[in-house]
């Protein structure tokens, strides 16, 4: 099998109606895997999931608030009935604007950290267990450029990211001598809609 061939694995993405979630949806059902789409928004997801069934590929949406632990478990029932335990789990989702932190208010700090962090946590440790008993698998950790450069502007943000960060450094530790990886992206300026939604000040 080609290092860029997915045939019949099992990728599942967070935060996949749009932006990098996407993206990375709708390259993995190109390469032929069978692509689980998890978000919030049923209407956006349904676009993806046509766009890669008019293109031939396979996908699945499921609708799931990644911060309840309820919906996590629901979750992960569905798709190892449905699809299978997870060859690949891409912990995408992410919430929040780039502010300083007093313009910030407590409801929205409690937003920033439920989604990436909660939901990360939440997602690879619903679906863990099972990757661990197949013995193979891969874990891929969503951060931006400021988890290693922080800038003025975007506390909230950022502290959350770094903590991403550190999830990814504490699964590496803990899959050692295990059959599964976990990468760390770090992506810097891309073209998305939350982009565009933001105002950067980048240094």
């Amino acid at each position: 099998m080609k290092s860029n061939d997915l045939r019949d694995k099992v990728v599942l993405t967070t935060g996949a109606s749009s932006g990098i979630g996407a993206a990375i949806a709708r390259e993995a059902a190109a390469r032929g895997a069978v692509s689980i789409l998890v978000g919030r928004d049923a209407g956006k997801l349904d676009e993806v999931e046509h766009s890669i069934r008019s293109q031939g590929g396979r996908s699945k949406a499921y609708v799931t608030n990644l911060t309840s632990a309820r919906e996590i478990e629901l979750l992960r029932s569905r798709v190892a009935a449905e699809a299978g335990v997870p060859d690949i789990l891409i912990n995408n989702a992410g919430a929040g604007r780039w502010a300083y932190l007093e313009e910030c208010s407590y409801d929205e700090i409690d937003e920033m950290i439920a989604a990436p962090l909660h939901a990360a946590l939440y997602v690879t440790r619903a679906f863990l267990p099972g990757m661990l008993h197949r013995g193979t698998g891969a874990i891929g950790n969503v951060t931006f450029i400021g988890a290693f450069l922080p800038w003025p502007g975007a506390t909230g943000c950022t502290a959350v990211r770094w903590a991403m960060r550190g999830l990814h450094e504490a699964m590496r530790r803990d899959l050692r001598g295990t059959n599964l990886s976990t990468t760390l992206v770090a992506a810097s300026a891309v073209t998305t809609e939350y982009w565009a939604s933001i105002k950067c000040e980048c240094p």
